[in-house]
């Protein structure tokens, strides 16, 4: 087995994982009530959310893609599913950037009421404004780690991310597959299946409404 064919899941997830560390970092250098540490924290749970869905989108073509009669590729797929659900690296960087969310609303809450009657009125609904667009959306965020936490538990021989039941059926697909006179497109069949999954539209809204809650605390306390 080649470098490349080890390497390949570990290295896409170890990307976003540095991603995001470098704005966890940049996040620990300001006090938890200032709005950078807000955006560094914000930054990384965007990346982390989207280091684990696109390793997983990408894993779900090169399975749909998969000629079972190359045993060359049957392993890479195999070896880059397993680095996905076995080596945790994103998910610690989500529950680092979570935390850190937690601890910057609380802060900013406590600022916002302590001064808010000096403000003037418009001033004052816009913090309250921005203030629970932050709340709902870091509520979703623990939600979205939770079940990240749940699936990990659930099927904790397997592994932890995103899909991990259905990376677990393609795996098993792979190993218990028939010998012989085999379908040739029955993965790429039951992985369409998989990509058809209403559940994975949720991505572009975390995007889009990290990057809303970013310019709304920006706006509101600066």
């Amino acid at each position: 087995m080649s470098a490349l064919e080890i390497g390949i899941g570990k290295s896409v997830l170890q990307f976003f994982a540095t991603l995001a560390g470098k704005h966890i970092e940049k996040a620990r250098e300001y006090k938890e009530q200032d709005i950078r540490a807000c955006e560094n924290y914000l930054e990384a749970a965007r990346i982390a959310i989207t280091g684990l869905e696109e390793e997983y989108d990408q894993i779900l073509v090169q399975a749909k893609n998969c000629d079972l009669e190359q045993p060359d590729q049957i392993r890479e797929l195999k070896t880059r599913i397993d680095a996905y659900l076995t080596v945790d690296i994103l998910r610690p960087k989500l529950k680092d950037a979570v935390v850190g969310l937690a601890l910057c609303r609380e802060r900013l809450r406590a600022n916002a009421e302590g001064f808010l009657l000096w403000f003037w009125p418009p001033l004052k609904e816009k913090r309250q404004e921005a203030i629970a667009k932050f709340d709902k959306l870091l509520q979703d965020l623990e939600e979205y780690l939770s079940k990240l936490d749940d699936e990990g538990l659930k099927y904790l021989k397997a592994g932890t991310g995103v899909g991990v039941m259905t990376l677990l059926e393609i795996q098993n697909y792979l190993d218990f597959r028939p010998q012989g006179n085999i379908d040739p497109y029955g993965l790429a069949r039951r992985v369409s299946e998989f990509q058809r999954d209403p559940s994975k539209g949720h991505l572009m809204d975390y995007i889009g409404r990290i990057r809303e809650t970013i310019h709304a605390l920006r706006n509101a306390f600066r």
